[in-house]
């Protein structure tokens, strides 16, 4: 029988990360918010069900799901106590250990409004689930009365850290080439939005250097990241949002111009009526006749956003059947936060695109002749990013410079002479 381990001192937040990043590779995320019913499909032995459905099949529900009579005692304990900071939140999920077997039984409460806070509790719960405490501990969260308070913060800090994770990879967000404000965070990942302002605040803190090292997980989400697939997912975060939430307009007029008769996007600064129905767009109250932050974020309906590139980049003539690589945006970016001299060879790189065959790899550029020596250099070290990050098997990457002084296509191959 394996011994059970004690509950340790300080919280592992390197666990939490560890397991919410192997969560979202298992099952295959590439966007945000990060759907919870994939999780439920995708781990047969975690059974997620509604409180209301839950009463139905047992209507005396008792212990730990029975969330209606804790919150009666939480309610009773909070007006005895003056200070509002020492409120007890709601009991609104629970995990169980089924008995006689591995499977897991979250319950949350269905009758909770906010769809943010019902996808919070249910992470917080896989928190627990996946950390371990419900195997690991001979102590747990289920016995609440055997934990001392310093072990049952420990374990709460690390479910929510998984949570957080989950929900809102830092790895995923750090990428954002964009400021990332809370009501940004809780629009893109469907947090609450206190849990969304801390999140925002861990990141106004800096990069940890890190953000590449789950190669997989960042190579699931690169259209995401690195595609502006963010700003499609923010759109369409907006428009169901809005639907349900009226009063939320002004909190994203902070990030962006909307239009309040129609809910369309204001696609230039200079436009003072919607070009769509024609509203006059009046600045909201205490701005100083400005739009706030107005001219960071524009949603033109029906538009996909895609990372700014250099010129357009022509096919190569001699790779009839090459298709363009679709990860090569990432593979920039991983160069130039990996790569000892990422920022130079990054500013370089606008001007190119990669096309392959399937078999053979090539660099089409069209930049000026005094980068094509340094880019010559660094091939090498572009198909080793290519490999690594790309998780692309490239035997031969060739260099193709399109040469619009002389109107010639010169072509080079890694540690050779031009061919």
């Amino acid at each position: 029988m394996q011994r059970k381990k004690e509950i340790p001192k300080n919280p592992r937040f390197w666990l939490a990360a560890r397991e919410a990043a192997k969560v979202l590779t298992d099952i295959e995320a590439y966007t945000l918010p990060v759907s919870i019913t994939a999780i439920a499909d995708h781990y047969p032995h975690i059974e997620i069900l509604r409180y209301t459905e839950l009463k139905e099949r047992f209507p005396k529900v008792s212990g730990l799901f029975d969330f209606d009579g804790q919150n009666a005692v939480i309610d009773e304990m909070n007006k005895a106590e003056p200070d509002r900071a020492k409120w007890r939140e709601h009991s609104e999920a629970a995990v169980q250990k089924m008995r006689g077997g591995d499977k897991y039984l979250i319950v949350f409460d269905d009758r909770v409004r906010s769809e943010q806070r019902k996808r919070w509790s249910i992470s917080h719960e896989l928190g627990h689930v996946f950390c371990g405490h419900l195997d690991d501990f001979e102590k747990t969260a289920l016995n609440r009365s055997g934990l001392s308070d310093e072990e049952y913060a420990v374990l709460e800090l690390e479910a929510h850290w998984f949570a957080s994770e989950l929900l809102a990879p830092t790895a995923v967000l750090t990428l954002l080439d964009t400021s990332l404000y809370a009501v940004k965070i809780d629009l893109l990942c469907g947090m609450s939005e206190r849990a969304a302002e801390k999140k925002a605040l861990l990141l106004k803190r800096g990069h940890t250097g890190r953000e590449l090292d789950n190669r997989r997980l960042i190579y699931n989400f690169r259209d995401f990241i690195f595609q502006k697939g963010w700003l499609n997912a923010l759109y369409k975060a907006i428009q169901e949002r809005l639907k349900t939430e009226p009063g939320l307009f002004w909190s994203i007029y902070n990030i962006c111009r909307v239009c309040p008769a129609c809910g369309a996007f204001i696609e230039k600064p200079a436009h003072d009526h919607c070009q769509r129905c024609g509203e006059e767009l009046k600045t909201p109250r205490g701005s100083g006749g400005r739009y706030p932050r107005g001219g960071d974020l524009y949603f033109p309906e029906g538009k996909i956003y895609e990372e700014p590139e250099g010129r357009e980049i022509p096919r190569p003539a001699r790779f009839k059947d090459a298709i363009e690589y679709y990860a090569w945006g990432y593979i920039r970016h991983a160069i130039r936060l990996k790569h000892p001299e990422g920022a130079r060879l990054y500013a370089v790189l606008p001007d190119s695109a990669v096309f392959t065959d399937g078999a053979y790899y090539v660099l089409a550029y069209a930049g000026g002749c005094a980068n094509v020596p340094y880019l010559i250099r660094s091939l090498p070290d572009i198909a080793y990013y290519i490999r690594t990050y790309g998780l692309t098997d490239v035997k031969d990457l060739y260099l193709c410079h399109y040469n619009s002084e002389q109107g010639t296509t010169d072509w080079y191959k890694v540690k050779s002479a031009p061919l």
